[in-house]
């Protein structure tokens, strides 16, 4: 249960990350979208390893390589949100930013899949420390 609780989190601090790094298009919010495709292609990376994952050792292999990319990404973000921050206030990603914007929302789905396959390893040491790393690269 423990588990479910902290995939959960995962899944809503990833996903909060996203909504943030998304808020941006061209003009004015351009330098956003590098750390947006950054985001996806990182995110992207991470569900095909879990689609691949058959064990505990694979799904804490695939948390721990996500936690080491997200430190990055996230500093990016961080940075945005600093620089914009009236983009705490949007709802929509705006149309400029077009297909990452698609692109980020069809992996979110897909995230949700692979972080129940995660459930099932949750009680798995390796599991459990890594993704305590991710939630570390995410704060």
């Amino acid at each position: 249960m423990k588990f479910t609780k902290g995939i959960t989190l995962v899944c809503v601090l990833v996903f909060a990350g996203a909504l943030t790094a998304c808020r941006g298009g061209g003009g004015k919010y351009s330098d956003l979208k590098p750390v947006v495709k950054k985001f996806n292609d990182t995110t992207e990376t991470f569900i095909n390893s879990m689609e691949k994952a058959e064990g505990a050792d694979a799904v804490a292999a695939a948390l721990n390589a996500l936690a080491k990319e997200m430190k990055t990404i996230k500093a990016g973000m961080d940075k945005m949100e600093e620089k914009y921050p009236e983009l705490k206030n949007m709802s929509d990603p705006p149309e400029e930013l077009g297909a990452e914007a698609a692109r980020m929302q069809e992996l979110m789905g897909r995230m949700g899949t692979v972080m129940m396959k995660a459930m099932q390893f949750g009680d798995d040491p390796k599991v459990m420390e890594a993704q305590k790393a991710f939630e570390e690269a995410m704060k």
